[in-house]
């Protein structure tokens, strides 16, 4: 059982959502097994991408203490809180374009960027690997 201290459990409850998806990568690193938080990536039928994590607490006392204070984020609660299953298996579902990640290749048309120069600064940018070929980014918030 990995044990997680009351101030990190206290972070996730108050965590911005302007880094979800650094929140979810810190619920992995949480969990008894990094192997239990999943994520896989969608498309709608209109394009938009969307990702669908689920956090299997698999009978641990350690995973539930991490949910519990996750669902007391309220505003990641009511904005990616999708369902629970049996078995203490919760989903939730984010879409990267309501957090300011646009796709590379709409990044670079708004901002009148070539790929190339993008690519050569990406230390100033948040990257999301959704795909080969599908990229989405962002500037870099502080």
């Amino acid at each position: 059982m990995k044990r997680n201290d009351s101030h990190a459990l206290q972070m996730l409850s108050i965590w911005s959502l302007k880094f979800p998806f650094q929140l979810i990568t810190k619920v992995g690193d949480m969990f008894d097994n990094p192997n239990q938080v999943t994520t896989e990536w969608y498309k709608e039928s209109g394009g938009r991408y969307f990702v669908l994590i689920r956090m299997n607490c698999a009978g641990s006392y350690s995973n539930e203490e991490v949910i519990k204070y996750l669902l007391r984020n309220i505003d990641f609660k009511t904005k990616a809180y999708e369902q629970w299953n049996a078995g203490n298996i919760y989903t939730f579902k984010l879409y990267p374009d309501e957090y300011g990640y646009l796709k590379l290749s709409k990044y670079c048309i708004q901002h009148g960027q070539d790929r190339e120069f993008v690519y050569n600064k990406k230390h100033l940018y948040d990257w999301l690997n959704i795909s080969n070929g599908v990229k989405y980014i962002r500037r870099k918030l502080q």
